[in-house]
């Protein structure tokens, strides 16, 4: 294990490490990533009674997002870290099976286009359901009645962005 402090080059150190070794109690999100983008397997300790422990939320697409890969048992993380140091092809294949857990550039590209225009579309019915407000209480002042208002509003954008 070797301490280098504050790297401005740390992208380039990941490419030359075997494991990368979290932090704790705190796991940290931006240097989970680097591993995961460098094919680094990650050894994370996380105590039960902390509620934001866990790294695997960080990773969570592909075919292995729902694999846990934080131990939160001391017995499976000393066992899960000997056979990372002893087995080389162990240890590459949990970097790429790690590596996978990354969200897509597409993927990430069309989440960002439904949430920014779901937003958009919800707005809009915000808009359009004050000026339908607006306009029933000229008509309920006029008629003096009683108006119940059911609002549907159905947000649903195709996944594919139209």
């Amino acid at each position: 294990m070797f301490l280098i402090g504050q790297r401005d080059d740390i992208v380039h150190v990941f490419r030359h490490i075997d494991i990368y070794l979290s932090t704790y109690p705190i796991g940290g999100g931006l240097m989970t990533q680097l591993a995961a983008v460098n094919k680094i397997p990650i050894l994370a300790f996380a105590d039960k009674n902390i509620s934001c422990k866990h790294l695997d939320a960080l990773l969570p697409y592909g075919k292995y997002g729902n694999e846990p890969f934080t131990k939160d048992n001391l017995t499976s993380f000393h066992q899960y870290a000997n056979r990372l140091i002893n087995d080389v092809s162990f240890r590459r294949q949990e970097g790429t099976k790690l590596q996978q857990r990354l969200i897509s550039p597409e993927l990430f590209n069309r989440l960002l286009y439904d949430h920014y225009f779901r937003l958009r579309k919800i707005r809009l019915y915000m808009s359009l359901l004050k000026w339908i407000i607006r306009r029933l209480r000229i008509s309920i002042w006029k008629s003096k009645m009683n108006i119940c208002i059911i609002v549907y509003m159905n947000l649903y954008l195709p996944s594919n962005g139209k």
